[in-house]
């Protein structure tokens, strides 16, 4: 216990500090750490002013929770939170500030300090009604949760030690509070799942889940792989003489057998005296196998079935030591993952069940808890054997739920650090009140814990709840339709449709056991993990807990009986195995029928298990009113369904997506005549070379709806920068005047983490004006899709059902050298679009002025490349752009080497804007030395003349060049390209008019931030103006030349306010630092209508005396004018340089302020006032005149295209790498990854 003088010495500090705030954090922390006393923390269990993990929260002091000395950071062990105030405003005025910092009270905090320089006021919150009460509107503190002291009284040791003994680290130890919680003395069932914590609830999940997986995957390595090892050898005698083990799991009393005793050729061939022994020592063996048969079948059951999941040839956990980061290593994480979360996933049924009633007794929360530790103690059992008890008692009630599951090995087992994990979890999910657990949290509650990286390994993404609603409306889902989802995953989609028929049956009163066992009989689901099925049985039971509340325990087991088995969902088998069918028509069909069986015959040849999983061929091959889905978006090769035989030839392709094969099957099989096929996948099926056969199927399809959703970017998938649309597609006949309703989401459809496809922009085209085609002159089109002749070894020969090649400019057919094709589908249109892109459909194409030469190969080697098409040996010669891309290194081996001198500066991509190249070079490179990968471009070294030669960025917004001169080189990120005849090609793309017609019809390929790749493909097909004499490219040349110059006088001018921002930094100087020591510059701050939590931002404005939003979605109230307008140059920065911006007040907060403030707002001023935006501006709008004008577009045409590039949601976020956003966005000498070359 501490001395009376040094308490009160510490004491008189503290209440005689006038520094800031800030200044009391210390002596608080000092009276928690300092052994004089007593209360003993350590040093990192107290944290000062720092955000809580997981949350963007940052009380002024936060305690944590230990294990075995070790801190736990995070939400679930947080068990105190101190707000700390100056003067007396505590005691003034207690519940204001309690009720703004509520936020801080985490799932595991039980303790909230409320100090200022006169009292300390403790509440305990652990009582949440009483605690919530203490925040209604003219409430006091409720005195059974709350103690107070002054600070004289905390003098004595022991006021001090009752006050800030609950935070004694034998007191904050999770072994105590582990204790407490066997001996049912912690409360249970008391956090509510409400708006404010379900973040907090989706933290406990996530941490059990990794609390479980990371067991399960540490079983594996220490025990499971060494067991296997010892397995392995007690093995060797009997191997030795009978052969390789035969495993067959399904016979439980012979597992194992051995190859040369299978057979009755072979057993004949034995030694009588070895088959008269086989039975004793196969079944000695099998009794010493006894504590190793779970890592036998491990490595040959279920790792198997992983690896052909993942398409790992020769999966085996001995490769895993040997393997790390490799395919088996990825294996055992596949397994860990989904044997954790199967263990979760039951743990939360069996909380929904305890907190509903729907168990007589309690079983892993506590009373369950506290009845079985005291069993487990007497007897040494781990908490695996409470879950094995508590599984066979649920079967009762959810038997296809609670059912032996493969992935139950590790239940089986009892591994102390399971058991550990096992209990951990238990108590941290006894927090929660499941009863409060609904809607979206529910529908989510899987995907926000499964492990995002095992997810994408296997091309799974998940579908937000509202992105399937919208989907399921768009698609016209009725209650009357049978609906499929056959890569069902945990079940998002037939979720949201029962959710949605549960509530048309309760508003007609109509809720009983036979109306609910009809609506669950139309959800048909299918998965090839038979984990994701038990996952989405589990959603589907939870979402049927209202329908059950308030019936008897008895009741509710009947209901499950009924309902449950009727729920068609069927796991452990590839939805692709054609089965026997053939999907293709005409000859397709036929040779498809022959082979179909494929698939399925090589699968089944593993012996036991690997059969047909029951009622999964029925729901397979039969067809449906809908089919709705989000299929895996993996390479086929990648996932074992490269072996699915002919039945999908007619839309293979090299590196077919298995999203592709997916979505041909249900429009050739699953959907009847007059069904809908709904489904999400990336943008690449759009444009891809990859989908070009699945598109020319969907000619023959009514395409109903394409949501376009790039403009969400990570937010689609939470966190995975996945570009994708939505498609609905009708069986049924199409017509080229068929209405297709096309949405275009933005930013501002994302609304506190939820998509709201009411903002999305909306328009309808007819059919035919979504085909890139459209836009191409009408003698061109045939030209691009057709089968190229005379391309490849010989030509492209064909059937009778194979369009004969047809002759090919020779640019076009060197632009498709490698058959490629330059279709696509058009997902992003407004109003008027279509007209607009129309008017320039006719122009003459980039491709027509690009140098075409003719070369002849030898195994791939150029041996002569010659200017014109040879007279004769048509077919020794093809012809060849002088359009590639730069060399590809291949290590930094390729650079230059001391003595070399016919080196030349070696730039990347980024280094090219329309000025010419900015920065510094990566390096230098001798075209002779030959050391590089692929010189690609380089091949024609010897024709490049470097007259009209341009560089332009592979990857970028939008297309940009720069012209280039003999004696620069370009790395690979980079084209280069020799035209015909003098065009200011850099100068050209920095119009409007032709950015608006690439952005809308030629992007391929599309990355994250907006980005894509600009490929020879397609970069060719840019319309360039008829007449192109010398005195219009001069004009032309002029008006580009001018945008430049603008654009470089605003670059030098952001160099300098750059220059004068980071000469004024000072540390620690920011907003809010200004606000807690009152400056005078922050008079008048209001930061109460930006939003605590990050939500996306457009177009940053100074306003008055506010910093706002064009959508008025984020306002900042500041009325000191110099630093108003430095905040909104700041954040609109930052909203311009990233598409995806996201704002929040800790932003504004957080935002350093130099202390030459007035230099660096006249700076800024400068921009307008110098009048150097509006000649830019203005330069920019006379070169989209000239533009337009050169290419004989209206006056009308030309200034939609302008608006549209400067007010669509996505649009108006492209621009081209000019040198003012290159200064910020790219940086010229950022050639970060140039390490990896030494």
């Amino acid at each position: 216990m501490p001395s009376t003088a040094s308490l009160a010495k510490k004491i008189r500090e503290i209440t005689a500090n006038d520094a800031g705030e800030p200044d009391l954090y210390g002596y608080i922390r000092d009276l928690l750490v300092r052994s004089t006393y007593g209360v003993g923390l350590q040093d990192r269990q107290v944290v000062v002013d720092s955000k809580m993990d997981g949350s963007r929260k940052r009380p002024d002091l936060a305690i944590y929770r230990t294990e075995n000395g070790k801190v736990l950071k995070g939400p679930n062990h947080a068990i105190a939170v101190f707000e700390v105030k100056k003067d007396d405003q505590v005691q003034a005025a207690p519940v204001p500030i309690l009720r703004e910092k509520r936020a801080y009270v985490q799932a595991g905090t039980k303790w909230f300090y409320l100090i200022d320089q006169a009292v300390v006021t403790r509440l305990d919150v652990s009582d949440r009604a009483a605690f919530a009460k203490s925040l209604a509107p003219r409430a006091g503190l409720a005195a059974a949760i709350t103690k107070s002291w002054t600070w004289p009284e905390l003098s004595d040791p022991e006021a001090f030690a009752s006050c800030f003994g609950v935070l004694s680290a034998e007191h904050l130890t999770l072994e105590a509070e582990l204790e407490r919680f066997r001996r049912n003395e912690t409360p249970f069932s008391f956090l509510p799942v409400e708006p404010e914590t379900r973040g907090q609830f989706s933290d406990t999940v996530r941490e059990a889940a990794e609390l479980l997986r990371e067991a399960v995957r540490e079983i594996i390595e220490t025990r499971g792989i060494a067991d296997l090892k010892k397995a392995s050898r007690l093995l060797e005698p009997m191997t030795a003489d009978y052969g390789q083990a035969v495993f067959d799991w399904t016979d439980e009393q012979r597992p194992i057998r051995f190859e040369r005793m299978v057979e009755r050729r072979h057993r004949e061939a034995l030694d009588e005296g070895l088959v008269v022994d086989y039975e004793r020592r196969r079944q000695d063996v099998m009794a010493d196998l006894g504590p190793y048969i779970y890592a036998l079948r491990l490595e040959h059951d279920l790792f198997q079935h992983y690896g052909e999941r993942q398409g790992v040839e020769g999966a085996s956990l001995l490769k895993v030591e040997k393997d790390k980061s490799k395919p088996n290593a990825r294996l055992l994480q596949s397994l860990a993952y989904e044997t954790g979360s199967l263990i979760l996933s039951r743990m939360l049924t069996i909380r929904f069940c305890e907190d509903y009633g729907l168990f007589k007794v309690r079983y892993i929360s506590n009373g369950g808890i506290d009845v079985f530790w005291r069993f487990a103690e007497h007897f040494d059992l781990p908490m695996q054997e409470l879950m094995r008890q508590t599984y066979r008692h649920a079967q009762g009630v959810f038997r296809s739920i609670f059912d032996a599951n493969l992935l139950d090995w590790a239940i089986a087992r009892n591994d102390p650090a399971l058991s550990t994990a096992l209990e951990r979890s238990a108590f941290i999910l006894s927090r929660w009140n499941f009863k409060t657990v609904e809607g979206d949290v529910l529908s989510g509650v899987y995907d926000q814990y499964l492990d995002v990286a095992q997810r994408r390994r296997l091309g799974e993404v998940y579908t937000r709840p509202e992105v399937a609603r919208f989907m399921l409306e768009a698609a016209g889902w009725s209650g009357n339709d049978d609906i499929l989802d056959p890569a069902c995953g945990t079940g998002t989609f037939l979720v949201e449709a029962l959710v949605q028929r549960l509530r048309q049956l309760a508003d007609a009163g109509a809720v009983n056991a036979e109306n609910v066992r009809a609506v669950v009989a139309r959800l048909h689901g299918l998965d090839i993990s038979s984990f994701s099925i038990a996952l989405a049985q589990i959603q589907i039971f939870w979402h049927l807990i209202d329908v059950v509340r308030g019936k008897t325990v008895e009741e509710t087991r009947d209901f499950a009986r009924a309902i449950l088995p009727s729920l068609p969902l069927h796991g452990g088998w590839s939805s692709l195995d054609p089965m026997g069918r053939a999907f293709g028509e005409g000859n397709e069909a036929g040779t498809a029928a022959q082979t179909g069986m494929t698939f399925r015959l090589v699968n089944g040849e593993r012996g036991g298990g690997a059969l047909i999983p029951p009622g999964f061929e029925a729901v397979a091959q039969r067809d449906y009113d809908l089919v709705v889905m989000n299929p895996p978006y993996i390479r086929s090769e990648r996932t074992g369904a490269g072996g699915v035989g002919d039945a999908y030839s007619e839309v293979a392709f090299k590196n077919t997506d298995t999203s592709i094969y997916f979505i041909y099957r249900a429009l050739r099989q699953w959907v009847k005549p007059g069904g809908r096929l709904a489904f999400i996948v990336p943008i690449g099926m759009t444009e891809a070379a990859y989908a070009g056969p699945l598109r020319r199927i969907l000619e023959g399809y009514r395409i109903k709806l394409v949501a376009d959703l790039e403009g969400l970017g990570k937010s689609t998938f939470r966190g995975v920068k996945r570009a994708t649309i939505i498609m609905v597609i009708e069986r049924s006949e199409p017509s080229p005047d068929d209405e297709v309703e096309m949405l275009q989401l933005g930013p501002t459809a994302l609304v506190d983490d939820v998509i709201d496809f009411g903002r999305a922009t909306r328009t309808t085209v007819r059919r035919c004006q979504i085909d890139r085609l459209a836009y191409l002159p009408e003698a061109l089109r045939p030209a691009v899709t057709a089968p190229v002749e005379g391309v490849g070894d010989g030509g492209a020969g064909g059937d009778g059902d194979t369009p004969a090649p047809i002759a090919l400019p020779a640019w076009v057919a060197a632009m498709r050298s490698n058959d490629d094709s330059a279709d696509a589908m058009l997902t992003k249109f407004g109003a008027g679009d279509p007209e607009a892109l129309a008017s320039m459909a006719e122009l003459p194409r980039l491709g027509e002025i690009v140098r075409v030469v003719w070369a002849r190969r030898d195994r791939g080697r150029i041996v002569e490349v010659r200017e014109k098409e040879p007279n004769g040996e048509r077919y020794a010669y093809r012809p060849e752009l002088l359009f590639n891309y730069g060399v590809k290194l291949g290590g930094g081996a390729a650079f230059c080497q001391e003595g070399e001198t016919d080196c030349i500066d070696l730039y990347k991509g980024q280094n090219i804007f329309p000025q010419g190249l900015l920065g510094e070079p990566m390096g230098r490179w001798s075209p002779t030395a030959r050391r590089e990968s692929t010189r690609y471009i380089y091949t024609y070294a010897d024709q490049l003349t470097y007259r009209n030669t341009y560089a332009l960025r592979e990857i970028s917004q939008l297309p940009t060049a720069a012209p280039i001169v003999a004696g620069s080189g370009f790395q690979n990120t980079a084209h280069i390209v020799e035209l015909t005849e003098t065009f200011p090609l850099n100068a050209y793309l920095l119009s409007r008019v032709v950015q608006f017609y690439a952005a809308r019809i030629l992007r391929s390929s599309i990355i994250e931030d907006l980005g894509c790749h600009w490929y020879k493909r397609t970069l060719t097909l840019l319309p360039i103006p008829p007449d192109r004499t010398l005195e219009r490219l001069e004009e032309l040349r002029a008006a580009g030349e001018a945008v430049m110059n603008a654009d470089s006088d605003i670059a030098d001018r952001y160099r300098e306010i750059d220059r004068l921002i980071a000469e004024g930094a000072e540390d620690g100087r920011t907003v809010n630092r200004l606000v807690v020591d009152g400056d005078p510059l922050v008079a008048g701050i209001d930061l109460n209508d930006v939003s605590e939590t990050p939500v996306p931002v457009l177009h940053i404005r100074e306003s008055g005396n506010e910093v706002n939003s064009s959508d008025l979605f984020f306002r900042l109230k500041l009325p000191d004018a110099a630093l108003r307008t430095f905040v909104a140059f700041d954040l609109a920065r930052r909203v311009e340089d990233d598409p995806e911006a996201e704002l929040c007040r800790d932003d504004v907060l957080g935002l350093a302020v130099p202390t030459n403030l007035d230099a660096v707002v006249a700076a800024i001023r400068s921009l307008t006032d110098d009048d150097l935006t509006a000649r830019y501006q203005q330069a920019l709008y006379d070169l989209d005149r000239i533009v337009a004008d050169h290419c004989g577009i209206s006056d009308e045409h030309r200034d939609h295209m302008i608006d549209a590039m400067t007010d669509d949601p996505i649009l108006s976020q492209m621009r081209p790498m000019i040198a003012q956003r290159g200064l910020r966005v790219q940086l010229y000498a950022d050639h970060g990854d140039v390490n990896r070359y030494g």
